[in-house]
């Protein structure tokens, strides 16, 4: 590591052992000081840093949150092990289990497992799914023992396949490929561009995006492909968004926590006691007074409790009668994983309840909700609803033939070695792969309990949408430790801001962005003022 004098990093590294790791390379050796700077890209993100750097500072890290049982990985470590010998079955769950993240692998999991290593599946094999291992005892019909290291009626374990070896070690891995998609259109087969496939993950059939200063609507998409038409309409889904690291899940606790005690000071001293307060972070001067104006901005517009805590959800109502939509944004702190797998459950009950299209998009502080205008929904009433015995499922239900169940099971196909990327001297390219995987999945996902479906399901509803989290969220609103409060408002509020330039229609360029939030700010001051003045002038009455 070369010696550093500074590390600025600009815009927010999103946790705080990020950030350490980040930062730390400055004063890199033994008995020197760390030294970094943060830029924050806008006012969220200065929330966000001034509470990132004082839980630096103060010696917090964010918890790993380690994949448990997962049967990818687990296919991998069983195929080498029978590769390797013939091998009791108790040794090698014995074994697997001694790991961390299969120490609780239960027998259902292990039956599970082992029905798709020997391919016990009907219809598997023609699908040019073979078995991996075989599953026998040692217990011969002519009574001579076949494997004399053990004993006579022992489950055994081994290898099938002549080219077991070459496979494996050719196949063996986790890290997925990824590819760009090329987009064309539906008449004509006409190419305008490519997106990268995470992108896909928030499309969903109808929704508008831009590309190349065109609008498209999203159709479907074939393996690589993806097929559109052009389209006046409005805009319906943020460019890019997706690109973005997710919040910590844990520093977003603490970030509701952080705004709970500001609001208490300024409810108590007023800004002053805030500004007092905030010089304590380690953050300018220009930080502390923006921070300040930020949250009292919100308290004079629509009240202290409308911002989100530890404790509080908030969900903003306006109208948009110019594109004759109705916005809902729900402000959370908790991190983008846990706002995607909240969105998702939301969304799905208020789109069955107002029979249309909900668009979503998802950010660290919150998510919104689009629909037309004409349909009324109560989404705090929806939100509260939820029952987090049910989650899991719902999720489940709520991904069925989405793109991001497609690319998932793509994933987990290839690290179970149910698709092969070599073979036999031929490579398969990863949209090669995803064209595989969708001829497999509705196979896959009529099969019971199969593992690799099962993986699928698992990474995306614990990894990727936290619903460890969105449950106890939601048992907690059962239990009232957690509140929803609902505003209506013919603006967003400063704390919205954010989200709601991920739903504005016109927000194609950062200039744009900048020139929308300046509307959306200048529309929040009419308010307040025109409040102050009528509230001086009853007092003057």
């Amino acid at each position: 590591m070369p010696h550093l004098d500074l590390v600025v990093q600009v815009g927010s590294p999103k946790s705080v052992a990020s950030l350490l790791q980040r930062v730390g390379r400055a004063g890199h050796s033994l008995g020197q000081t760390v030294e970094g700077r943060v830029i924050a890209l806008d006012r969220d993100e200065l929330v966000e840093c001034a509470v990132m750097l004082r839980k630096a500072e103060d010696g917090f890290v964010d918890r790993v949150f380690v994949p448990e049982n997962a049967h990818d990985v687990a296919a991998q470590h069983v195929y080498g092990m029978a590769i390797a010998a013939v091998r009791r079955e108790a040794d090698v769950l014995a074994t697997l289990r001694r790991a961390y993240p299969y120490r609780n692998y239960s027998d259902d999991d292990w039956e599970r497992l082992l029905r798709y290593l020997t391919a016990d599946y009907e219809g598997l094999e023609e699908k040019n799914v073979y078995a991996k291992v075989w599953r026998d005892t040692n217990d011969p019909p002519d009574g001579e023992h076949h494997y004399e290291d053990f004993p006579v009626g022992e489950p055994l374990l081994g290898k099938r396949g002549r080219l077991a070896r070459v496979i494996y070690m050719t196949n063996l891995g986790t890290i997925p490929d990824s590819f760009t998609c090329e987009v064309r259109t539906r008449q004509g087969e006409e190419w305008v561009g490519t997106l990268d496939e995470d992108y896909l993950d928030t499309l969903e059939k109808g929704d508008v995006f831009v590309l190349g200063g065109e609008r498209f609507a999203y159709r479907y998409r074939r393996g690589s492909k993806v097929y559109v038409d052009r389209t006046s309409k409005e805009a319906t889904v943020p460019s890019w968004f997706s690109e973005r690291l997710p919040l910590s899940y844990d520093l977003g606790r603490e970030i509701g926590s952080f705004q709970a005690e500001l609001l208490d000071r300024l409810d108590a001293g007023g800004p002053p006691a805030v500004r007092e307060w905030l010089r304590e972070f380690p953050v300018d001067e220009n930080a502390v007074r923006a921070i300040t104006r930020l949250f009292d901005e919100q308290r004079r517009y629509a009240g202290a409790d409308s911002v989100a805590t530890d404790r509080r959800f908030v969900v903003e109502e306006t109208l948009d009668r110019e594109t004759y939509r109705r916005h809902f944004y729900v402000h959370s702190t908790f991190g983008r994983r846990f706002n995607d797998g909240l969105s998702r459950l939301v969304a799905a009950r208020c789109a069955n309840r107002s029979n249309a299209n909900v668009q979503i998009a998802v950010a660290d502080n919150g998510f919104s909700l689009s629909m037309p205008l004409n349909r009324k929904v109560d989404v705090a009433g929806a939100l509260a609803e939820l029952d987090p015995e049910t989650v899991r499922e719902d999720l489940r239900d709520a991904l069925a033939e989405t793109d991001l169940l497609k690319r998932y099971f793509r994933i987990n196909a290839t690290r179970a070695l149910m698709i092969l990327k070599r073979y036999k001297g031929y490579e398969k390219s990863a949209a090669q792969q995803q064209v595989s995987a969708e001829m497999l999945l509705s196979f896959a996902d009529d099969l019971e309990e199969f593992a690799v479906m099962e993986e699928t399901y698992r990474e995306i509803v614990e990894d990727k949408l936290n619903v460890a989290a969105v449950e106890d969220a939601l048992a907690a609103l059962e239990t009232g430790d957690f509140e929803v409060v609902t505003k209506r408002v013919d603006s967003p509020t400063p704390r919205a801001f954010g989200l709601a330039t991920l739903l504005a229609s016109d927000v194609v360029l950062a200039e744009d962005e900048s020139a929308v939030l300046r509307e959306f700010h200048e529309r929040v001051m009419e308010s307040i003022d025109d409040a102050e003045s009528s509230e001086r002038s009853n007092v003057d009455g």
